[in-house]
């Protein structure tokens, strides 16, 4: 990465915190502050959810391909999300992210700013500042939500590989009418939330 002296923002996002399978994914993206991205294949970089596949994962090998920006991410399974709920999961994720890449590109927590998305929070002794609607306003963290929605995405893809009679790869673990249907009639897989799906049993 870049020189240390002009210091860093860390933006940190998630994906799959509402979908009834698949694990939670949270990614944290160092960049030197100041920084200007551009892209023209990629398109302008904003909200991820406003783009399509494909300018997200144009935009991810843009990541991958610069090192003035590092990444890391951390991801929690379902089980682990049953057991302490998805608020707490991600707060778990988000804190070992960050603190991954601090130590991986060993920062300088006096000269690096942590801004997170949302409802996220670190449990560390790391500063950080969460912002709402983070995602639409700080490139650091569009950054983070689109390595986290290209990286769940293709966890999400693997597994329709292994459990292919719920269509995974088409939404990505979403409750779409075709997963209800899915699930009701083969039952829930070994990567499906249970507390997420709890309206199967009154069914």
């Amino acid at each position: 990465m870049s020189s240390k002296e002009r210091g860093f923002i860390i933006g940190v996002d998630e994906a799959g915190r509402g979908p009834l399978a698949g694990p939670l994914v949270v990614a944290a993206v160092a960049v030197p502050r100041h920084v200007q991205f551009r892209h023209k294949a990629g398109g302008a970089l904003r909200d991820s959810k406003q783009m399509t596949p494909l300018q997200r994962e144009r935009w991810f090998q843009y990541i991958m391909e610069h090192d003035y920006i590092a990444y890391t991410v951390s991801w929690v399974t379902p089980r682990v999300i049953d057991n302490i709920n998805i608020a707490r999961a991600a707060d778990r994720a988000a804190t070992r992210a960050v603190g991954r890449l601090v130590t991986q590109e060993n920062l300088p927590t006096n000269n690096t700013t942590v801004l997170l998305d949302g409802a996220l929070y670190l449990t560390n002794d790391i500063p950080y500042r969460t912002v709402v609607r983070g995602d639409t306003i700080f490139r650091a963290i569009k950054l983070a939500a689109i390595v986290a929605k290209v990286y769940r995405d293709s966890v999400m893809t693997r597994l329709d590989l292994v459990h292919r009679e719920y269509g995974f790869a088409q939404h990505k673990g979403y409750g779409t009418r075709m997963h209800y249907k899915r699930l009701r009639m083969y039952g829930p897989s070994p990567v499906h939330r249970l507390s997420f799906i709890s309206f199967l049993k009154d069914s």
